[in-house]
């Protein structure tokens, strides 16, 4: 089995990649760019709000539907396999808590999250963003452009962090570390980020992995009448030697944990 994580601020480990570029409503904004300064004033905001996003979250849950389609094999010999998963995700805390409900349509509530077939991914919920501005990941971000994101005009940076302190893959028999590249797009008003693009790269010559490519989607979310900024979209793709997974993943139905609910951490995952 396959897993994708993002990394925490301990941990910074992947089993098993997978991404791909989500469709936003993205439009060029033509106004004038950012001088030095205002891109320095600018990207010190943005990572002020990064570093304390997590803190500001409630204990909430929601719930999570994943959508995989898994192809093997080359040419027309290529066999998709879809299937559809729905879980109950609760952040208490800051930690991430997993709980199948239905497997394409059917209750699962036995099933383990960790131990189903195909991939899966957890801490999209802030982590990837205390990553890219942690001061050890030595990320280096450059103002790209002003765009129109979903009607709001909000800031692109470019970013790029070297293999040394990139994204760890486990494969079958080996861990691997890669470098990543991609966009961050924060709102012009809040400073918020809004969309992220990712892109690992420089994958050595002997790996399974041939391309990964993941995206997260931000929105405004009402919880238990408070708005919160929280992820609403993300879709993966890897590429490898034996074919190809794509998972798109909605987040729906946001509300806040019952705190007289019992939950179990497994400390070996955080």
């Amino acid at each position: 089995m396959h897993r994708y994580l993002i990394p925490t601020m301990e941990q910074r480990t992947i089993s098993c990649a997978l991404l791909l570029m989500a469709g936003s409503a993205l439009a060029q904004d033509s106004r004038s760019a950012l001088n030095a300064s205002e891109q320095t004033t600018v990207l010190g905001a943005i990572r002020e709000y990064a570093l304390n996003y997590t803190r500001g979250l409630p204990n909430y849950t929601c719930t999570q539907v994943i959508r995989r389609v898994t192809t093997r094999g080359q040419g027309r010999y290529r066999f998709p396999q879809s299937d559809l998963i729905e879980e109950e995700l609760s952040v208490v805390d800051h930690k991430e808590v997993r709980k199948v409900t239905k497997i394409d349509g059917k209750p699962a509530s036995n099933a383990d999250p960790d131990k189903l077939s195909g991939p899966s991914s957890s801490g999209e919920f802030g982590n990837l963003l205390e990553t890219l501005f942690d001061p050890e990941t030595k990320s280096e971000f450059r103002w790209d452009r002003f765009v129109t994101l979903n009607g709001r005009r909000v800031y692109v940076f470019t970013f790029r962090v070297a293999q040394p302190q990139g994204l760890s893959i486990e494969e079958a028999k080996r861990t691997i570390r890669v470098a990543f590249q991609g966009r961050l797009y924060a709102d012009y008003q809040t400073k918020a980020v809004m969309h992220i693009e990712l892109e690992c790269v420089k994958f050595p010559a002997d790996s399974v992995y041939q391309g990964v490519e993941w995206t997260l989607d931000y929105e405004r979310t009402q919880v238990a009448g408070q708005e919160f900024t929280l992820p609403s979209h993300y879709r993966m793709h890897a590429r490898t030697t034996l074919g190809e997974t794509t998972n798109d993943v909605d987040y729906k139905s946001y509300r806040r944990f019952e705190s007289e609910a019992t939950i179990t951490f497994d400390d070996s995952t955080h």
